[in-house]
């Protein structure tokens, strides 16, 4: 049963593949990141609302038959707004396995292969940080359910607002490698800050810039792999991004559970915090690459 909605669950995916098909590369960045923000006003909303359904009778499948609805719902949304764009026929044709195995390798992937690393070591650093949290925060802090969703709610509310943003900071920033370069710095401190945090209020004080650069590093690292990959590529490109973020998600628990055990309940994050220097390296090493390469050409 949880095969087949692991399977077909992948509409975010899809739709900013549709985004990126339909807007300038210079508006890319601006849009995922819009596009990033609604997303994050669901996990807002959603979770609470599920909470209380699933505490009623029958709840488990009341809250899985309005989740089905829903997706009945973007069927139709889909069928209805969404029209074929000039690349329709290329994606039918992409459709057949053998052509998709020939798309593969057909994608330079060392000219992406450092975006990627950069990608893997953000997401399992964060996950790392929070695959604990709940408990490591009540040991801690003494930190009660209800103080924990509302912590989860903040983190919902700023990284809304930061995707909201994420044009104005890429214009504050100049360009898109100078923007991952200082937001890996912030997202590397916060990190440490959050890490290292004694009490609840110094937490949810490090969670902010935390959860804002994060949001912001997804869109920026998004917009840099497609304007180094050709248009043909994008969707697959994307859901090699989607893969190694879902192998950072599968080895974050168990390395938070072993660095729980053999250090203390701040190690995770303090090897998240190591994990996100590491990225942090890598970000400012293809920033200087890309300067010295412009700086040659000139």
């Amino acid at each position: 049963m949880v095969i087949r909605p692991g399977s077909f669950k992948h509409t975010q995916t899809m739709c900013r593949m549709l985004l990126v098909d339909l807007e300038p590369p210079s508006e890319r960045q601006r849009v995922i990141g819009w596009f990033n923000a609604i997303s994050s006003m669901g996990f807002i909303v959603g979770p609470p609302i599920g909470g209380h359904l699933a505490g009623m009778d029958g709840g488990f499948r009341l809250v899985t038959l309005i989740c089905a609805g829903l997706f009945a719902t973007m069927f139709v949304l889909s069928c209805l707004l969404v029209r074929d764009g000039p690349r329709a026929q290329h994606h039918a044709a992409a459709a057949a396995v053998g052509e998709s195995l020939t798309s593969f390798t057909d994608v330079d992937w060392l000219r992406i292969g450092d975006l990627m690393v950069v990608r893997f070591f953000y997401a399992f650093s964060v996950l790392l940080f929070r695959a604990n949290m709940p408990s490591t925060a009540a040991r801690l802090f003494g930190m009660t359910p209800v103080q924990f969703g509302y912590l989860m709610s903040m983190q919902g509310v700023v990284s809304a607002g930061a995707g909201f943003l994420t044009g104005p900071i890429e214009r504050f920033c100049g360009d898109r490698l100078t923007e991952l370069a200082l937001t890996s710095a912030v997202f590397t401190a916060a990190l440490t800050a959050a890490s290292l945090a004694p009490s609840i209020t110094w937490l949810a004080v490090a969670l902010i810039p935390l959860c804002a650069c994060t949001s912001s590093l997804r869109a920026c690292g998004t917009a840099l792999t497609l304007d180094r990959t050709p248009a043909a590529h994008h969707g697959l490109v994307m859901g090699a991004g989607q893969n190694i973020a879902s192998v950072a998600r599968l080895a974050a628990p168990l390395a938070a559970g072993t660095a729980q055990q053999l250090v203390s309940d701040r190690g995770p994050g303090l090897v998240a915090a190591a994990c996100a220097t590491i990225a942090l390296g890598v970000a400012v090493y293809i920033r200087q690459a890309a300067r010295s390469k412009r700086e040659k050409q000139e």
